[in-house]
């Protein structure tokens, strides 16, 4: 009877342990509707949206869902990094996540799929994060206003670099 409490007593521990912190259920939607939308931009032929035939209505899925993503990504970073729950080490875990996105971005851009793999660009996206994580919102929000004012300036001379006129830069999935 002893050994079989015991054993009782570990399985209930382990299984403690594999409850992680509480969920957010509403975030967990919006992910769970992410991933549904980006598979079906990947993997379907998506019409153009005429809000007047809901045949087309698919073609919701066509970039709103990277940007829900990416938007999830930004949030889920915030979430991770702030709070009784955040890692000791928020930035050595922001960095680690970024070196897997990589890492997983490259490989499939490596398999010759034919869809813009994004993970290396959000890679670049978490570690740009890492500087940010102790600005207080007020200093967070006047750079959020001077990309917001400055990047739509540099933008068309990037894009009109001779660079994307090479076979690699039609290639780039950046």
């Amino acid at each position: 009877m002893v050994a079989a409490a015991a054993v009782a007593d570990r399985i209930v521990g382990n299984l403690r342990r594999l409850d992680g912190p509480p969920r957010i259920p509403g975030i967990d939607l919006a992910r769970g509707l992410a991933v549904i939308g980006m598979l079906a931009a990947h993997l379907y032929t998506l019409p153009e949206i005429d809000w007047t035939d809901p045949a087309t209505w698919g073609g919701i899925a066509g970039g709103r869902s990277s940007i829900l993503f990416a938007t999830l990504a930004g949030v889920s970073i915030s979430i991770a990094t702030a709070g009784p729950r955040a890692p000791r080490t928020p930035r050595r875990w922001l960095a680690w996540r970024a070196l897997v996105l990589w890492v997983i971005g490259i490989v499939l851009i490596l398999t010759g799929i034919p869809v813009y793999v994004i993970l290396p660009a959000y890679a670049i996206l978490f570690a740009a994060a890492i500087p940010f994580l102790r600005v207080r919102s007020a200093t967070l929000w006047i750079w959020a206003g001077a990309v917001a004012l400055v990047v739509p300036w540099l933008l068309p001379p990037v894009e009109a670099a001779p660079f994307w006129d090479t076979a690699r830069g039609r290639r780039c999935s950046c």
